[in-house]
């Protein structure tokens, strides 16, 4: 192999994150970079070097109040990539300086903002179950600033010793300044090197302010060669981070509120945590258009105690305070949680459980405790979702023989979108375990919300997120041995482009993704864009959005689509897999809108035709003709 196809393969590894040695440390500063343009705002910082990088995004804007004085809460997250397998990031140190928009001497009178809060405070980190990552997302425990995490039994150096990541954040201020106008954190790796400081993390904080404010980023990271970035500030023509206009959300999920003093410590601690593996913060979602029929409405059920399996209806009533008889509660089906096998998984349709719920679409209901106040089981609530983002169990089988795994579209929903048209049936379900009753069963779901969406990935994070989801999915048998199950992929829309540069992904992925890749045995592809698709009356409704620029990677003929393609069919070329494609017979009305929003009764077009969605098969597979439903390609909330 030439060092042309060395690099290559070196720069396609280094898009995972891994366990290497750091041997060598030299300092190199990293700032902020412009933002480019409207479709960019949220990404702070994205910086490139010698094959590794650094990116810097803003997920969550909130803008409230503090005692009744206007502030907001900014959570930032962290992503790092390194391209040598001998080295890994081990130090960082982040400052987030905070200032009024005209800094000149004749503004004596300006005041600065304040920082009031941040979080973590002080945390520690431990690797996950084989050793090979860090994440905060999934191993971090994270506190608050006013407290360390606790060492339970542990002496504190003990406790510290176990946990090799530390977190340690801090509020600070120039000498010209009375009040603390800056954020600060260092992250460190504890002991001996082995695994460096995590690969993603969140950060955020609490700013108090009186009027538009600037801000400036600054990093500094330990790299194994000598190079200075300097870093600037933020320009003053973001309007979404500087420009408030009043409570409410710009970017992200809303909180449960906008008076900021009444947050909990718990609901601190989750935003910088994985709300999939914690009590989900109770938030208040806008789902667009016309709401769903309460009878109808399925929810996801986590976190059941597999001593309740006999009587779940039963279970949930009592937990959720429903008078009546349990069998108000319809029971759609019961899985092993993926994850941790003594608890359930379940999803159910209940008309009443709206009434004991607020207007958001997950929430955390506490298990009822025993005389003595002690836990029914070790976890102390279960989490219901009407998100099913993540992976959702529908047929667990001990023995089962092969997993199935559907994997929505653009504008879907991992249960919806395989559900019938205001109705409860979903097919999935209710229908493919009697065909496959040796199966597991399991969908996959993201946000891939179109109208109002404040999401800037694209289809590679989405892609690199379910490899990582897919292997904590498919864990080693109980005596060590590698899961040998194959796996039988639907993949719906722009599911299938997800799947397609997972697939990709995997190939150059560790030992798990290249076994994943293997064991792929069959794909259903329906309606995938290979090509491109229709997406004018789409653009329409997203336009000036975040990810408008996201949309047009899936117009027609997609440079970046073709080449996928190829990459594709160069790097996935196993013929033990068979692969076939499903496409458009039917126009479909497209999206238009009217007086009530945006409905799908606009003028009939193909939206994927023909060749686009039979291209992603290759040169030996079957496309078959399926006469699908107008809703099959986008199921966006109209």
């Amino acid at each position: 192999m030439d060092n042309y196809e060395e690099e290559i393969e070196r720069s396609h590894r280094s898009f995972r994150p891994r366990a290497v040695d750091f041997r060598e440390i030299v300092r190199s500063e990293l700032g902020s970079q412009r933002n480019v343009g409207e479709q960019t705002r949220t990404k702070v910082t994205q910086r490139e070097f010698s094959g590794s990088g650094m990116i810097a995004t803003i997920t969550r804007l909130c803008y409230g109040t503090l005692n009744e004085k206007r502030a907001c809460i900014i959570v930032f997250e962290f992503f790092f990539r390194w391209s040598r397998d001998d080295y890994q990031f081990r130090h960082l140190e982040a400052e987030i300086s905070f200032g009024p928009r005209s800094k000149s001497s004749k503004t004596q009178n300006v005041k600065y903002p304040v920082v009031r809060n941040l979080s973590p405070g002080k945390a520690y980190g431990i690797p996950n179950t084989n050793g090979k990552k860090w994440s905060i997302r999934v191993e971090q425990q994270c506190g608050v600033p006013s407290h360390a995490i606790a060492p339970d039994k542990l002496g504190q150096k003990a406790f510290e010793e176990a946990h090799r990541v530390e977190i340690l954040g801090r509020r600070w201020s120039d000498s010209r300044r009375r009040d603390f106008h800056k954020a600060c954190w260092t992250i460190n790796e504890v002991g001996t090197p082995n695994y460096g400081i995590p690969d993603e993390f969140k950060l955020a904080v609490l700013v108090e302010y009186e009027d538009v404010f600037d801000a400036d980023l600054r990093m500094t990271v330990d790299v194994p060669f000598h190079r200075r970035l300097q870093g600037f500030p933020w320009p003053a023509d973001d309007p979404i981070l500087f420009t408030p206009k009043g409570p409410g959300t710009v970017i992200g999920e809303p909180l449960s509120t906008t008076r900021f003093e009444t947050l909990s410590d718990a609901e601190w601690e989750l935003l910088v945590s994985d709300t999939k593996k914690t009590a989900p913060i109770p938030i208040s979602h806008h789902t667009e258009g016309r709401a769903p029929s309460t009878n109808h409405m399925t929810y996801r059920v986590q976190g059941i105690p597999k001593e309740h399996l006999p009587d779940i209806a039963k279970f949930l009533r009592e937990v959720l305070e429903l008078s009546g008889d349990s069998t108000e509660i319809r029971v759609g089906s019961v899985a092993a949680d993926l994850e941790h096998q003594d608890e359930i998984v379940a999803t159910v349709n209940c008309s009443r459980i709206e009434s004991v719920l607020d207007s958001s679409d997950q929430w955390h209901k506490a298990l009822p405790a025993n005389t003595d106040g002690t836990r029914l089981a070790k976890r102390s609530y279960i989490a219901l979702d009407t998100k099913f983002h993540d992976f959702t169990p529908f047929t667990a089988p001990e023995d089962h023989l092969l997993d199935i795994i559907a994997i929505s579209g653009l504008g879907g929903h991992a249960f919806g979108s395989f559900k019938e048209r205001n109705g409860s049936h979903m097919w999935l379900r209710d229908d493919l375990p009697f065909d496959f009753p040796r199966a597991r069963i399991l969908t996959y779901g993201y946000d891939s919300k179109l109208k109002g969406s404040q999401s800037f990935q694209d289809f590679e994070a989405i892609a690199s997120t379910f490899c990582q989801s897919l292997k904590i999915a498919r864990p080693k048998s109980p005596d060590g041995k590698p899961n040998d199950k194959p796996i039988i992929f639907i993949a719906h829309s722009l599911g299938g482009i997800v799947l397609k540069q997972a697939l990709i992904q995997m190939a150059d992925g560790d030992n798990k993704d290249k076994k994943n890749s293997q064991l792929t045995r069959g794909i259903l592809f329906f309606g995938v864009p290979s090509q491109g698709m229709d997406i004018t009356s789409l653009l329409a409704m997203i336009k000036g959005q975040v990810n408008e620029q996201f949309l047009n990677m899936l117009g027609p003929n997609s440079s970046v689509l073709r080449n996928q393609q190829r990459e594709f069919c160069a790097k996935f070329s196993s013929e033990a897999c068979k692969i076939m494609s499903f496409y458009e017979t039917e126009l479909s009305p497209t999206i238009k809108e009217g007086n009530d929003g945006w409905r799908m009764n606009g003028e009939p077009a193909i939206l994927v035709g023909q060749s686009s969605a039979t291209l992603g098969s290759r040169a030996w597979e079957t496309s078959l003709t399926h006469n699908l439903s107008p809703n099959v390609l986008i199921s966006t909330a109209t």
